[in-house]
């Protein structure tokens, strides 16, 4: 055991989500199932050699596919957390969801309290299009405690 790491774990029926602290760093973990799922080999290095620790050759799911999966989270969950994802993703990254994995997960999307999940694309881009045109400041606020300081505008 690492002295100073905490983690804590959930079980649901979709997935086991973990949530590590150390250092004063959060992460989370969240493991579900599906028939396959494409991965690439990573090296953990930035993760571990900030913290004195070896790095790893890991692997993790391909990132089109995380992508996919996080846009359909999204669809579902309407998250600001799950938002700035998609923005990482797609501005750090570079990545492209595999519409190959969206669709299916469009098609099944259920829908939760006042959230009403679009079923096709072109419905999720109108989704997406009316949460840009109505994004404030306040709707950040969610991220602030995710973020460092002053990295949330107007939060510091």
């Amino acid at each position: 055991m690492v002295e100073g790491l905490k983690f804590e774990s959930t079980l649901n029926s979709k997935a086991l989500r973990i949530v590590v602290d150390f250092g004063g760093q959060s992460a989370q973990i969240e493991i579900n199932t599906e028939q396959e799922c494409p991965s690439i080999a990573m090296s953990s290095s930035l993760l571990t050699t900030p913290y004195g620790r070896p790095a790893r050759i890991v692997r993790i799911m391909e990132p089109g596919v995380s992508f996919a999966h996080k846009i359909a989270a999204w669809n579902e969950r309407e998250l600001m957390r799950d938002l700035y994802d998609i923005y990482q993703y797609e501005s750090l990254f570079k990545s492209t969801p595999r519409v190959n994995i969206l669709l299916p997960r469009l098609k099944k999307a259920r829908s939760y309290r006042n959230i009403v999940a679009a079923k096709s694309l072109e419905a999720l881009v109108e989704k997406l299009r009316q949460v840009a045109d109505n994004m404030t400041e306040d709707s950040f606020a969610e991220l602030v405690p995710l973020l460092d300081t002053g990295a949330v505008a107007g939060h510091n």
